[in-house]
């Protein structure tokens, strides 16, 4: 994590007054006066120490709060880490911090109804990637998406072993994790959870930034469409339903179309619907005994198909 001393403290609280100005937000000079006041709170109960260093914990948070109920109510408190929080927001949007644990609920931290949260891995950088690149495009989605994967990457910070490379490669956080989402939400609310965590963790492997998905490992290697059925059996029976094994291409061209398929797939295309057309055409190529495709064969080919309708033939 980066160390930020007192005067980079002073500057970019500076450079978020400025930029409260510039968007006329009420009060803005009132707000920024409370956050200094914040940040004082804060280094008598970590000895000079700039608040910004700490801005992937909230550890700190019970001392900081009980410092100033002394002399300000419980309010007045909360409403200087909501601040706190806003401006740690924006230090995270602009790339200063890469970790902020003030995403969750202000009053709920004052009230010590939520645990303090730790965040030495955080996967909040690559969330806000596919929040931008492929999240919902609706506002009430897209606060239910963050809201779900930034409890996601607090649990695995939390429970995640000291010595895997990536919190990803910990299975036993991440069956830990379902375990919890299960006991935690009625059967429909969990798999909607887990669904939009499955979509982060393939946008991870599909981008580069991880090399396997976690989820869909400890699900027995499921396909994305065998995702919900794979973990309603994983969380009723205890065992994932397993995927049968896909049966063998038999034509002439069973290497080449096995081939493609792996090329489409490790470009990242889900290519489920093709595959079932191509072991369409393999199942009619080895019936036929054909050892060349040519447009007689594929003429052939569509007129036994002549029973689907025209939209199942083009697919």
């Amino acid at each position: 994590m980066r160390v930020f001393d007192l005067a980079d403290e002073e500057r970019l609280l500076e450079d978020y007054d400025s930029t409260l100005v510039a968007r006329q937000v009420r009060l803005a000079p009132l707000k920024v006066s409370q956050i200094y006041k914040a940040c004082a709170a804060f280094r008598e109960v970590h000895a000079d120490s700039a608040v910004l260093s700490h801005v992937h914990t909230s550890n700190w948070v019970a001392r900081w709060r009980d410092v100033q109920l002394v002399s300000l109510s419980k309010a007045m408190v909360c409403w200087r880490l909501q601040l706190l929080s806003g401006w740690f927001r924006w230090l995270f949007d602009a790339e200063y911090v890469d970790a902020n644990a003030f995403v969750f609920s202000a009053a709920r931290l004052i009230a010590g109804k939520d645990k303090p949260v730790t965040l030495r891995r955080s996967l909040q950088r690559a969330i806000a990637t596919f929040m931008l690149e492929r999240g919902p495009r609706q506002r009430r989605s897209q606060e239910q998406y963050r809201a779900r994967l930034e409890d996601f990457n607090a649990f695995l910070n939390g429970h995640a072993q000291a010595n895997v490379a990536s919190i990803l490669d910990d299975h036993t956080a991440i069956r830990a994790w379902l375990d919890d989402l299960w006991v935690r939400y009625k059967p429909s609310p969990a798999m909607q959870v887990a669904y939009v965590v499955n979509l982060f963790l393939r946008f991870l492997v599909e981008t580069g930034r991880a090399n396997k998905n976690p989820l869909e490992e400890i699900l027995g290697g499921c396909r994305p469409r065998e995702f919900r059925p794979a973990l309603q059996s994983l969380m009723t029976d205890g065992v994932p339903r397993q995927r049968p094994p896909a049966k063998q291409f038999r034509s002439s061209f069973a290497e080449q179309i096995e081939s493609h398929i792996k090329l489409k797939r490790a470009l990242g295309h889900t290519y489920s619907r093709a595959e079932r057309q191509l072991r369409k055409l393999d199942a009619f190529l080895a019936d036929h005994s054909c050892s060349e495709l040519d447009r007689a064969i594929l003429t052939r080919w569509i007129a036994s198909m002549q029973p689907l309708s025209p939209a199942s033939v083009r697919g």
